[in-house]
């Protein structure tokens, strides 16, 4: 198991890096840009289209990280009422969710896949293919629903050995 974690690990950080590397490039590159067309009134065609790409990469990868973390929006009156009137109420709560987003996710992800399958044209600016562009996609819903099977899996192994 501390090889699995390792990775783990190791994975999670070049996660965390690309995140802060991407965001990073998003804000010099719309700052720049917004500097060039006031300042000096004239502005860059590509990186309108690139910090839109790089905002969407962002946007889908940042969600990968607050769905791992529990740090989604919730509605706890449902979920309060059903954990005080039903007596294992959080476990078959934390079921009933982990299956209804696991069916979301694969739909999303086969979907996005398809939806991948038919595009063939490229960027109007830049010329980069647009396959590029939303593959991130079909990985971030894959990579969420994989997180949520194995975030299932873990709690079920954790409340047999209690």
């Amino acid at each position: 198991m501390k090889g699995i974690e390792t990775i783990k690990n190791a994975v999670k950080q070049i996660y965390r890096w690309f995140m802060i590397l991407t965001t990073l490039g998003l804000f010099i590159i719309v700052a720049y840009n917004v500097i060039r067309r006031y300042v000096f009134n004239n502005s860059i065609a590509w990186a309108d289209e690139l910090s839109r790409f790089m905002f969407i990469w962002v946007n889908l990868l940042g969600m990968i990280s607050v769905f791992q973390n529990n740090e989604l929006i919730g509605l706890d009156l449902f979920s309060n009422i059903i954990i005080k009137r039903i007596k294992h109420g959080k476990k078959v709560l934390f079921a009933i969710e982990t299956i209804v987003i696991s069916v979301i996710l694969g739909v999303l992800a086969f979907y996005s896949i398809e939806f991948l399958r038919t595009m063939g044209h490229v960027s109007a600016t830049l010329g980069l293919p647009m396959k590029l562009v939303y593959s991130v996609l079909p990985f971030s819903m894959i990579a969420m629903l994989v997180g949520n099977i194995i975030k299932f899996t873990t709690i079920i192994r954790e409340s047999r050995n209690k």
